[in-house]
């Protein structure tokens, strides 16, 4: 394989991901699209990322969660749908997983982050 289609395929991903991260994603749809198998899918990702494919989409779904917690008032039950989580308790633990605390502690800490620097 040459680094043009390593980083092809890796774009591909990508794009997918960001394309469809609030659907329901099944990891052998997306291999199926790449010509490829769920093995060599987790394979290639962990050796061009670091991460599964599943905690790669999971990293891009809490980073979207994070934004919609600090910039909107919206629920955490708006946030677990329009983020691509189907189950809130799912959510919750790969969220604290991620950010080291739970979704509303993170609102919170982030909004009291935000009145020390607009006053």
């Amino acid at each position: 394989h040459n680094a043009f289609y390593l980083n092809e395929k890796l774009k591909l991903v990508h794009d997918y991901v960001f394309g469809h991260y609030r659907e329901k994603i099944k990891i052998n749809d997306l291999a199926a699209k790449l010509n490829t198998t769920v093995v060599s899918l987790n394979r290639f990702m962990k050796q061009q990322t670091g991460r599964t494919f599943t905690a790669f989409l999971n990293d891009h779904r809490i980073s979207h969660a994070s934004r919609l917690l600090i910039e909107t008032q919206k629920s955490i039950s708006e946030i677990v749908a329009e983020s691509g989580f189907y189950n809130q308790a799912n959510f919750n633990r790969i969220f604290k997983q991620k950010r080291g605390c739970s979704p509303t502690q993170f609102r919170k800490n982030y909004a009291g982050v935000k009145t020390v620097f607009n006053t």
